[in-house]
C-alpha cells in the first residue's frame, strides 16, 4: 500500500479554466481581514445553491474563524472574535442553530482542550456542550445523529498508567476516549476507552518511530490510535474512526466490544478487498485507504446482511497538522472520498463510489478531510489540510473548487459542510461607507435583506438591490455631497418588511419571524435514499 508520509509540496497546476479571485476589502468593514477564495469552475453545471461553513486558520487575513460563504465564494458572516480561539467542527444543528468547538489548539499534535458552543440564528451563544468526567472535549468531533439527542465527542488524555514496554521505551500514551451524552439532559449515555478494548500493536505507527509522540511525557504521549470521528446508528452502536491504525471500527453500544474492523492495511480486518478498480476506472491502489477521516453510516441497520460507509481517504499522513500541502510529486495517488459496502457474511468490502481531486489539482491531504453528501446527489470534498474544497455533480465530475486562501498555500481547514438554506438574522449594526459620490453597505450575518431604502432628511434617495456581502451604490447627482451621518438606510426584505435600520427613527418590532428549515450534515436518511434522489444535471 502506497500511503504518503514524508513532507512533499507540490504548486498548484496552472489551469486553462475560468478563475476568479474574490474582493481584496470591504470598505463598510475595514476591521474584517476575510481569507479570499481562488475559485475554478468546470463545465457548465452550476454549483448547487446554498451556504458552504468553514474555519479556515493558517491564513494570510490573520483572522481565523469561523465564516459563512455562499456557493459563489462571496462572504455571508465572518465569525471571527465570535468564538475564542480557532473554532473547528463548524456545522448548522436543528435547522435554525450552528455550533464549533473552540478552546486551545496544539497544531503540533492534531488535538485541542476546549468545549463546544452553540448559537442561533441571530448568532447569539445558546449553550455549550462540555466532555463529562473531569475531561476536555477534543476539536475532532461533535456530531449529533439523525433523529437523535445524542452528542458525540472524543477525548484525548495522555496517560502513564500503560504498560508500554512491549513496544520500545516511552512510559506515556494517549488514550482515545468516546462519549455520547444526552444533549437534553446532559448525562453520559455511553463512553468507550480505546485501551480498554484495542491494541496499541494495532496502530502503523510504531512507538519507536516517534511519528506519532515518543511517550517520554504527557507532551509527547504516544498518540497510538488518533481517533477523529464517530458515529452512531439506531440500533445503538458507533462508528469509530483511528487515523493512526488507518481503521474503522464498528463497536457494540451494548458492550463496548468491537464488532468489526475495517482496514486495508491490517491483518485484523474482517473485509477483503473487492478488485472492482475497472469498473470505477481508478488505480487499483485508490481500493485501499489510509489515515482516514470522517466516517459515517450511511446505512442505519444492515440490510441483507450488507452495511454501507463513507469517509475521507488522505493516503497520506503528517505529525499532527503541521504540514500544510496540496500534493506530492512521489505519489500516484490522490486523497479521496469514497462510499464502500462491507458484506458482513461474506467478509467482503467494495468501494461502490469515489471522488476523486480536480485533475488540474492533484491533492494529497496529510491531515483533516471531509466528504458530505448533498440532498441532489451532488457532493462537497474538504481537503483538510490542502486548504480547498470540491462539489462534484451527479457523476462524479467536478464542478467547483475553491481554494481558501487565494494568497497562500498554508491554509489549513479541518472540515467543511455546505446547506442549501441557511436564514441569518445579523445582531450587528448596518455597517455604512461613503467614498465621494458612493456608498458602500453591508450588514454582516445577514441572510435575507434584498433591498437597500436610501433616505436623507425625509426625502429618498432610492431602492437599490443588495449585491453580495458589500453593495457599493453610485448616489444620485443630487446626493452627492450629503454626508454619511444623514444617510437613512433600511433593510429590505423580499415582500418589502423593514428588517433593520441604520440613522432612521425607531420602527415598530417587525413580525415574528419563521425561519426557513435548514439542514442536517447530510440532508437524507442513509444511502438508498441518496442515490434515490439522484438528478441527472
Amino acid at each position: 500500500m502506497k500511503l504518503t508520509v514524508s513532507s512533499f509540496v507540490l504548486p498548484l497546476v496552472a489551469t486553462l479554466f475560468e478563475t476568479a479571485k474574490g474582493d481584496d476589502t470591504y470598505l463598510s468593514r475595514k476591521d474584517l481581514n476575510v481569507p479570499q477564495w481562488n475559485i475554478t469552475r468546470y463545465g457548465d453545471v452550476k454549483p448547487s445553491e446554498g451556504y458552504i461553513f468553514v474555519t479556515p486558520y493558517e491564513t494570510t487575513s490573520s483572522q481565523p474563524g469561523a465564516y459563512i460563504y455562499d456557493q459563489d465564494g462571496d462572504l455571508v458572516w465572518s465569525g471571527f472574535s465570535y468564538f475564542g480561539g480557532t473554532p473547528f467542527n463548524f456545522q448548522v444543528f436543528n435547522e435554525t442553530q450552528f455550533y464549533a468547538w473552540e478552546g486551545s489548539v496544539n497544531i503540533r499534535t492534531g488535538h485541542g482542550h476546549g468545549h463546544f458552543s452553540f448559537f442561533d440564528n441571530s448568532y447569539k451563544p445558546i449553550k455549550q456542550l462540555h466532555a463529562l468526567e473531569h475531561r476536555l472535549g477534543d476539536i475532532h468531533e461533535l456530531t449529533i445523529p439523525k433523529n437523535s439527542s445524542s452528542a458525540l465527542i472524543e477525548i484525548f488524555e495522555p496517560t502513564d498508567q500503560y504498560d508500554l514496554s512491549p513496544y520500545g521505551n516511552g512510559t506515556w500514551v494517549n488514550n482515545a476516549i468516546i462519549q455520547d451524552i444526552d444533549l437534553e439532559t446532559g448525562e453520559l449515555i455511553f463512553e468507550w476507552v480505546s485501551l480498554d478494548h484495542i491494541s496499541p500493536a494495532e496502530s502503523v505507527l510504531s512507538l519507536e518511530s516517534g511519528l506519532a509522540g515518543v511517550g517520554q511525557n504527557s507532551s509527547t504521549a504516544w498518540d497510538v490510535f488518533h481517533f477523529n470521528s464517530v458515529d452512531k446508528n439506531v440500533e445503538g452502536d458507533y462508528l469509530i474512526s483511528a487515523r493512526h491504525s488507518s481503521t474503522i471500527y464498528k463497536v457494540s453500544g451494548k458492550t463496548g466490544e468491537v464488532l468489526w474492523r475495517y482496514s486495508t492495511s491490517s491483518s485484523l480486518s474482517n473485509f477483503t478487498i473487492i478488485d472492482n478498480s475497472a469498473e470505477l476506472e481508478v488505480d487499483p491502489e485508490y481500493l485501499k485507504f489510509g489515515f482516514q477521516h470522517h466516517a459515517r453510516f450511511l446505512t442505519q441497520t444492515p440490510r441483507g446482511g450488507k452495511e454501507i460507509i463513507k469517509f475521507f481517504d488522505n493516503h497520506a499522513y503528517s505529525h499532527g497538522h503541521t504540514e500544510a500541502g496540496h500534493g506530492s510529486e512521489s505519489s500516484s495517488v490522490t486523497s479521496s472520498g469514497k462510499i464502500v459496502e462491507l458484506d458482513l457474511t461474506l467478509g467482503t468490502a467494495k468501494v461502490l463510489e469515489i471522488f476523486l481531486p480536480p485533475t488540474d489539482h492533484p491533492l494529497l491531504a496529510k491531515s483533516q478531510g471531509s466528504l458530505q453528501l448533498l440532498q441532489n446527489h451532488h457532493a462537497v470534498i474538504n481537503w483538510g489540510s490542502a486548504g480547498s474544497i470540491t462539489e462534484y455533480d451527479s457523476h462524479h465530475n467536478p464542478i467547483f473548487h475553491a481554494a481558501l486562501d487565494a494568497d497562500s498555500d498554508d491554509v489549513q481547514n479541518y472540515r467543511a459542510f455546505k446547506y442549501p438554506r441557511w436564514v441569518g438574522y445579523s445582531p450587528e449594526k448596518i455597517a455604512l461607507f461613503k467614498q465621494g459620490s458612493k456608498v458602500y453597505i453591508s450588514w454582516n450575518g445577514d441572510t435575507e435583506t434584498k433591498k437597500w431604502k436610501l433616505s436623507t432628511q425625509g426625502k429618498e434617495i432610492g431602492v437599490f438591490k443588495r449585491a453580495k456581502f458589500e453593495t457599493v451604490i453610485d448616489l444620485p447627482l443630487e446626493f452627492q455631497d450629503i454626508s454619511t451621518k444623514s444617510i437613512e438606510v433600511q433593510a429590505l426584505s423580499q415582500d418589502g418588511e423593514v428588517l433593520g435600520s441604520l440613522n432612521s427613527a425607531p420602527k415598530e418590532e417587525a413580525s415574528p419571524r419563521v425561519p426557513l428549515l435548514g439542514a442536517l450534515e447530510d440532508g437524507f436518511q442513509n444511502y438508498f435514499s441518496w442515490r434515490a434522489a439522484r438528478t441527472h444535471d
